[in-house]
């Protein structure tokens, strides 16, 4: 009779009588809950801008809201190689053996200083005017590579 394990069920129906939703309505409600979730990012980056908070890249706001889990470093847009940006070295610790530089491109890009390898700068010293080009770290954060000293340091 009726109630028995899946007797007289078509197969891939909702076992317990009429489920009220249908597969279509199910995936309209998910697409919608990602649509908010997205305006809502890009709310708080907006607003982020006035409190002086980090503001995540486009890239990073449609990775964060991808429903894949793809790391917010392959979603990163990748800088043209050949690209220079003009910077000033912010610092550099010999005993950790990197430093990094302050650019107001790569920053409003990126959201972070630049992080180069004290190999980079061999006579280079803190606030010294540097070139550079920029390629992105296995986490998305920007790197320098290629830096030419322009001027010394200034105080």
């Amino acid at each position: 009779g009726k109630g028995g394990k899946g007797k007289g069920e078509a197969q891939g129906q909702y076992p317990y009588g009429n489920y009220p939703y249908s597969q279509e309505q199910v995936q309209n409600a998910w697409a919608m809950h990602l649509q908010y979730y997205q305006q809502a990012l890009q709310a708080q980056a907006y607003y982020s801008g006035f409190t002086g908070g980090v503001i995540p890249s486009e890239a990073a706001i449609s990775a964060a809201a991808s429903s894949k889990k793809e790391s917010a470093a392959a979603a990163a847009v990748a800088p043209a190689s050949d690209k220079e940006y003009t910077g000033q070295v912010k610092s550099i610790s010999n005993k950790n053996g990197y430093g990094f530089i302050t650019c107001s491109e790569t920053k409003a890009a990126y959201g972070r200083d630049v992080f180069v390898d004290a190999a980079l700068l061999p006579d280079i010293e803190v606030k010294s005017k540097v070139t550079f080009t920029v390629e992105l770290s296995e986490k998305g954060h920007p790197r320098a590579s290629k830096v030419t000293k322009i001027a010394d340091a200034e105080d």
